[in-house]
């Protein structure tokens, strides 16, 4: 275990289960690995770190990651660094997969028609940045590299989120 920044992080992960979109329509859980998925793999995201602050964006659904949905012919690692510059205005460099949320459908509505029954949601990691002049757009209206113990204040789900990002954090201690 160690302390970084007032938040005491362990090594031994326990992602729980959580439940996203409307009615609670479908069940998530992130998964440690360097591997891609077998299956629909929806979207790609990054976390970028900087000296102990974790980047982060505010898009209409509220403060998160940069990423967004593949596009057709784009790779993962492609739709994250687009989705860095577009939301961001980062240029990211050697991202690393470290993860995924495997999301189920467990009510088909109108809302998540468009989505598989089982998809991903990558997660890669990068601490090779380059930061670009920001101006708020459609894609962001604001982007702030937050210190780790702050990244509660703003995130809209930190409880389903906090274990992620100690993951993050260990990821970040190990790669820095």
């Amino acid at each position: 275990m160690q302390n970084w920044q007032g938040i005491t992080v362990s090594d031994d992960y326990n992602f729980p289960v959580i439940f996203w979109g409307e009615d609670n329509s479908t069940k998530v859980q992130f998964h440690v690995s360097d591997k891609m998925p077998h299956g629909d793999i929806v979207t790609a995201m990054c976390a970028i770190v900087k000296d102990g602050c974790l980047l982060m964006v505010k898009p209409r659904r509220g403060w998160g990651l940069p990423g967004g949905h593949i596009e057709p012919g784009e790779t993962p690692e492609q739709c994250a660094i687009r989705e860095c510059k577009e939301e961001a205005s980062v240029i990211v460099k050697n991202l690393k997969l470290i993860g995924y949320w495997e999301t189920k459908k467990i009510k088909s509505l109108e809302s998540n028609q468009k989505y598989p029954n089982k998809g991903y949601q990558l997660l890669y990691i990068s601490n090779n940045a380059e930061v670009l002049p920001f101006s708020a757009t459609h894609e962001s209206s604001a982007r702030k590299y937050i210190p780790f113990a702050k990244v509660g204040q703003y995130h809209p789900r930190y409880q389903d989120f906090k274990e992620v990002l100690h993951y993050i954090i260990n990821t970040y201690e190990q790669t820095a």
